[in-house]
């Protein structure tokens, strides 16, 4: 099955809003502060990297210059490094402005919102050039560690106790597929499956769990297919 990363993506999406939580105006006023200090780091990225003049007080002659060399031990690569994060950020801004003049009563450029997602990996793909990785190994670790967090999909409560130390050595390991999980005591209610995993990697040991839409399944292979996982079925079905 085609990895899908907007699709994978969209299981840990919250689909809650809290509207109450923050004020119109509030929300405005960070947002316009945002924009504002993103449009002075444009500023310097033009100015260090399309040779434009940046203004006064940008440039003191007895200071030292950026010291892009903590970046990567060679000088180019470090510089592509700085780039791409400072261009990611004023990305950021222009999204926020367009985010900010949406809210305030204007239509929003779809157009425009599509061509700044194009800006953004455009970046992306400058440091992942430094980095020597690929967009799909960056999707598959990104995805192999929102599975660590949410192991089925989104809750408030996973997010807002996050397990940091088992995120990182999932973002350290060798990106892989889909994880397969064994599973027994097992039985299909309706589209799911439910019954004991062996080896989930989200939890240790034995785990009583209800998995995912199922989305394929071979019986005779014994293989059962869900958006996130690949279960393999050990033993008979459960007769209840």
């Amino acid at each position: 099955m085609k990895f899908d990363y907007i699709e994978e993506a969209n299981v840990t999406m919250s689909d809650a809003y809290y509207s109450d939580r923050v004020s119109h105006q509030a929300f405005l006023t960070h947002v316009r502060e945002a924009v504002d200090a993103l449009k002075k780091l444009d500023v310097i990225k033009k100015a260090l990297f399309y040779g434009r003049h940046a203004g006064e007080g940008m440039y003191m002659p007895h200071e030292h210059d950026i010291f892009v060399h903590r970046l990567h031990d060679d000088g180019p690569q470090a510089v592509r490094i700085l780039h791409g994060i400072i261009g990611l950020a004023t990305e950021a801004g222009e999204l926020l402005e367009a985010l900010a003049k949406s809210v305030e009563g204007e239509t929003l450029d779809r157009v425009n919102l599509v061509e700044e997602c194009g800006d953004v990996q455009w970046y992306i793909a400058a440091l992942l050039r430094v980095l020597h990785v690929e967009f799909d190994d960056v999707h598959r670790i990104n995805i192999a560690k929102l599975r660590k967090r949410f192991p089925n999909k989104f809750t408030e409560y996973e997010a807002n106790n996050r397990n940091i130390e088992a995120e990182r050595k999932v973002l350290e390991a060798k990106p892989q597929g889909k994880p397969v999980v064994d599973i027994k005591d097992w039985k299909i209610l309706k589209n799911r499956l439910v019954g004991t995993a062996l080896n989930h990697p989200a939890f240790d040991g034995e785990t009583d769990i209800m998995s995912g839409v199922m989305l394929a399944y071979d019986m005779e292979a014994r293989i059962v297919e869900t958006r996130n996982t690949t279960y393999r079925l050990v033993g008979d079905e459960l007769k209840v």
